[in-house]
């Protein structure tokens, strides 16, 4: 698809939404700039090439316009437009497969800072139970934490805990390491895991944790760890920043018989 055709089913897709047109504006070009396509220093379209390409009101334009720049992803200066004011970090923070789950977790405890939002020892859910095979009468630890790149806050993660595994993890432990090392540490060697993989929307508490708008797109993983014996010592929920961060698949062309088919040996996390 050229770029002319592109602009013109974006436009489309502006005029057909439900969604105000000046906030969809406003996402088509926010997803520009995170994404690195309009870059720092680049001059983003002006209100008069917005409403030409959208056919929109200039006031639409404007406030589009003026919406990235109260979220300081761009700055608007008479006689220059508007500038992206936004700098993509260094890198996203990349996970590389299944086979090398504690790797992963190491080489972003190395990448980031950790803060502790909450800590406490609860009777596990009965919505969780199942999953960790526990009972109703069984405890586990429940961790709210927030990690960094930078001062950007790019995951928020709620783990569950079985309470006889986690007895001996405390707070300033979690800061200072991995969640899956210190169970290891517990005598639990991790074997496989689960997971799911979706996308949600921001609510005002994450919105809040990870300082986004309420509304923005989330990646979300939720996994269940094994350890050698099969039991599940972790369930974890994950809510990423996809600007920060983001999942390869690796993908190898399989033959078997007469079908030939793509295959993934890793499902990333």
């Amino acid at each position: 698809m050229t770029e002319k055709n592109k602009q013109i089913q974006q436009a489309k897709g502006v005029s057909r939404s439900p969604t105000p047109l000046y906030h969809q504006i406003y996402l088509l070009l926010r997803d520009k700039i995170i994404s690195g396509e309009l870059r720092f220093g680049e001059r983003v379209p002006s209100e008069h090439q917005l409403v030409a390409l959208y056919s929109v009101s200039r006031i639409t334009a404007k406030r589009a316009l003026d919406e990235l720049a109260a979220e300081s992803l761009v700055t608007r200066h008479r006689g220059q437009g508007t500038l992206v004011k936004y700098e993509r970090p260094a890198g996203p923070v990349v996970a590389e497969g299944m086979r090398s789950l504690m790797q992963n977790m190491l080489s972003i405890a190395q990448a980031t800072d950790v803060q502790v939002i909450s800590l406490e020892t609860i009777a596990v859910p009965l919505w969780l139970a199942a999953d960790l095979e526990l009972t109703e009468q069984d405890a586990v630890q429940h961790a709210v934490r927030v990690r960094y790149q930078g001062d950007a806050p790019f995951s928020c993660v709620e783990s569950y805990v079985p309470g006889d595994i986690a007895s001996g993890i405390a707070e300033a432990d979690l800061v200072k390491k991995p969640l899956l090392a210190l169970i290891e540490q517990s005598g639990h060697i991790l074997a496989r895991a689960t997971q799911a993989i979706t996308a949600v929307l921001a609510d005002n508490i994450m919105a809040d944790r990870l300082q986004v708008k309420v509304g923005c797109a989330l990646l979300k993983v939720r996994r269940i760890v094994f350890d050698t014996n099969d039991r599940p010592v972790e369930y974890i929920n994950i809510f990423y920043r996809p600007d920060l961060y983001q999942l390869n698949v690796a993908m190898a062309r399989s033959e078997g018989g007469d079908d030939t088919f793509w295959s993934s040996a890793d499902l990333n996390i």
